[in-house]
């Protein structure tokens, strides 16, 4: 779950150069569906218990920097962003949607992994292949939790689920973006990895050279099976936090940390001037602003790194106009 707070220079750009993007001739057209989760608790104000502060926000801005990057957008807060209505959306882009056009789901609220609702005495445990990690990770539609507890994990969604529901939707440029605690656990545990390992830096690049190799094999490395979690064939995926970290709102900036730093990369992560960002281009401006503005000025329980899948494709996100 975003967790709330009061009161790296990571090297990527060799790994830009060398994904090739699609659809450099010509940005196709593009369709969000942006959800955000602030108030799980009708009966109670935001910022008490499970109900948070500021994902409604985080989709509003989310939503209005796709509309005007050209998106056709969806958007759902608090009492509308349900599972149900996730569901009718994704069928509504189903038979609408052509094979070329993009696709972004974009998700601000609470997560969580079976571990902690195993904590929380819910019966629903289900299992990944054992190629999988240990724990399935989940996200926080309205209706799933309430103040001082799970309410329905029928009503939540988790990594498998996820990737089962998107499958539906046509294309292959499909990008999904999740500020919520324990969400690099929806990227796939085989051969989806971050593209860079977390003690990555400028400082340490010589003695890091073998990492560096490894890490860029694996980024480059096609499957040889089919992925738990959500797996690159379905969707790219970029998370606010390790599978076992939090992510943080935070009252200064008025949004989840990792949202407000993706919502200035659709103006700054133009990392090589062509005019356009891809994903890989935000995760990098994105990651590098967290380590640099928030790591580095909070104490190590509020330390947190986004994540990305690895793969040899990297997606147009929007214009850089």
């Amino acid at each position: 779950m975003i967790k709330r707070v009061s009161e790296l220079t990571i090297v990527f750009l060799l790994l830009i150069l060398s994904s090739c993007n699609l659809g450099v001739s010509g940005i196709p057209e593009g369709f969000a569906l942006i959800y955000g989760v602030s108030i799980y608790d009708t009966n109670y104000p935001e910022g008490v218990g499970n109900n948070l502060t500021y994902p409604d926000d985080d989709a509003k801005a989310v939503a209005e920097l796709f509309e005007k990057k050209g998106y056709e957008v969806m958007l759902r807060t608090d009492e509308d962003a349900t599972k149900e209505q996730l569901l009718k959306d994704v069928y509504t882009l189903k038979t609408s949607m052509q094979m070329g056009e993009r696709f972004v789901f974009y998700f601000s609220g609470h997560g969580a992994q079976d571990s902690d609702i195993h904590n929380s005495n819910s019966t629903l445990t289900p299992t990944e292949p054992f190629w999988g990690d240990s724990d399935n990770e989940w996200i926080f539609l309205h209706g799933s939790l309430r103040v001082n507890g799970i309410e329905s994990l029928e009503k939540a969604i988790y990594d498998d689920e996820l990737a089962v529901i998107i499958a539906d939707i046509p294309g292959y440029k499909k990008i999904i973006l999740i500020d919520a605690c324990n969400s690099g656990g929806f990227i796939g545990s085989t051969f989806n990895i971050d593209a860079v390992p977390h003690n990555f830096s400028e400082a340490d690049l010589e003695s890091q050279n073998t990492t560096f190799k490894k890490t860029l094999t694996l980024f480059l490395k096609l499957p040889d099976i089919e992925d738990s979690d959500v797996p690159s064939s379905q969707a790219a995926v970029m998370a606010a936090a390790g599978e076992r970290e939090f992510s943080w709102e935070y009252g200064n900036i008025g949004h989840g940390v990792f949202t407000f730093y993706f919502l200035e990369s659709g103006k700054y992560a133009d990392i090589n001037g062509d005019e356009i960002i891809t994903l890989n281009e935000s995760y990098h401006y994105v990651a590098e602003s967290i380590e640099k503005k928030w790591n580095r000025l909070v104490g190590s329980d509020y330390r947190f790194c986004p994540h990305v899948s690895g793969g040899p494709v990297d997606f147009i996100l929007f214009s850089a106009n």
